[in-house]
């Protein structure tokens, strides 16, 4: 059990909370689309700040800035748009406040990740059963069954 738990901070906080400086390359998310738009390290700290306060929204209008802007082929220009395609259900979008999302930002400047994992957490478990499962299954779409014991869905 404590194997999940770490693959799980590795995975989903870890990796997105620090900075390419530390050695994380937010380029390799999403199936490698950050890669494909060839994005510098200043607008992969922004990726990160972004995933961290879970504002997918912003994200994909991020995204599809930097895609507009970039020359690609029509492979990678497929595959773009296959993510810009997944846009997040509307319970990704309110389940956390102004308020938390400032407290998520200050905790993933700090590196508090429990902290950031206790947020999401309690504003998940204040959600319907069928809202929460539909958040972590777009936040944490291969999440094995330890994951989804955490925040409360069950398989």
């Amino acid at each position: 059990m404590p194997f999940y738990y770490l693959s799980f901070i590795l995975i989903v906080v870890f990796i997105p909370a620090v900075t390419a400086n530390s050695g994380y390359d937010p380029a390799v998310g999403h199936d490698t689309v950050f890669k494909t738009l060839r994005m510098n390290e200043e607008e992969l700290n922004h990726v990160s700040a972004l995933q961290a306060i879970m504002d997918y929204n912003k994200l994909h209008d991020f995204v599809n800035t930097k895609y507009q802007t970039t020359p690609l082929t029509d492979e990678e220009r497929e595959d773009v748009e296959k993510y810009l395609g997944n846009r997040p259900p509307s319970v990704v979008d309110t389940f956390l406040t102004d308020e938390d999302r400032k407290k998520l930002s200050e905790f993933h400047k700090s590196r508090l990740l429990d902290n950031i994992f206790a947020v999401v957490r309690q504003r998940l478990f204040e959600l319907k059963p069928s809202d929460r499962r539909t958040a972590v299954n777009y936040m944490w779409p291969n999440a094995d069954n330890f994951i989804l014991q955490y925040f409360g869905v069950e398989k």
